[in-house]
């Protein structure tokens, strides 16, 4: 903790918060589970629950294809989700919707794969929940 400094807050100043992950594996456990990137359809079929969410998702409206980064976290902590490459305000609601899901693996699975991050590619097009369809991503 000696290598961490912040300055004094004065009255009225926000609080910082830092975060920092520790993780423990047993000697050859692979470093990295997730692939790099992946297809926002192939990373949508692993989420718990997906079939029961009512959403819809005009990514022509948010400067698409873009890139979103995904770290997992749930239900240990908040998953985090990012934008890559130039922010576009337009996509703040669907980050959101990213951040609260959670993905659908097994105990271990889930142990080796928290923190990690994998980049998920985001199409043009619609995607469309609120119906039985299948999205309808281009």
């Amino acid at each position: 903790m000696s290598q961490y400094r912040a300055p004094c807050l004065t009255a009225g100043d926000r609080p910082h918060v830092v975060q920092q992950q520790f993780t423990y594996k047993p000697y050859g456990t692979p470093e990295k589970v997730f692939k790099d990137v992946v297809k926002l359809t192939s990373f949508l079929s692993n989420m718990k629950g997906i079939h029961a969410e009512r959403v819809s998702f005009d990514f022509d409206t948010m400067d698409c294809p873009f890139q979103a980064a995904w770290t997992l976290g749930k239900p240990a902590v908040d998953n985090r989700v990012g934008q890559v490459g130039a922010p576009n305000l337009n996509r703040a609601e669907f980050l959101a919707w990213l951040a609260g899901l959670e993905m659908n693996v097994k105990e271990r699975d889930f142990e080796l794969m928290l923190g990690q991050t994998v980049r998920v590619n985001v199409p043009c097009g619609v995607l469309n929940l609120k119906s039985e369809a299948t999205a309808d991503a281009r």
